[in-house]
């Protein structure tokens, strides 16, 4: 079940759903992976598709509702993926923030 945010939880930790939390709950044989996920740390949903590609089994996802940003990246390590007519998948540019003076801006 991928369903909230991808990565660290810090307020939550018992909520964290990372590479880890997933390697520690992937079973032998087929799976089946359903997703409402607003998305999150994208090296999180990295590591969680590379955990489903390599997978011996099939891996069959569902998105129940939505998988934006980094939960699009884990959909997409379904043999097969089913989505409603209701779901929705979102996929961005990615973005990223700058701290500094004027030049660190510009370089970023």
């Amino acid at each position: 079940m991928i369903y909230g945010a991808i990565g660290e939880n810090f307020w939550e930790p018992e909520k964290s759903l990372t590479g880890e939390t997933v390697k520690n709950q992937l079973p032998e044989g087929d799976v089946t992976v359903r997703i409402d996920s607003p998305g999150g740390d994208v090296f999180a949903g990295l590591a969680i598709y590379n955990l489903l590609k390599q997978h011996d089994g099939k891996i069959t996802v569902y998105v129940d509702s939505w998988a934006a940003s980094a939960a699009s990246i884990i959909a997409m390590a379904g043999d097969e993926v089913y989505m409603p007519k209701t779901s929705m998948m979102m996929i961005h540019d990615p973005w990223t923030m700058a701290v500094g003076d004027a030049a660190e801006m510009t370089k970023t």
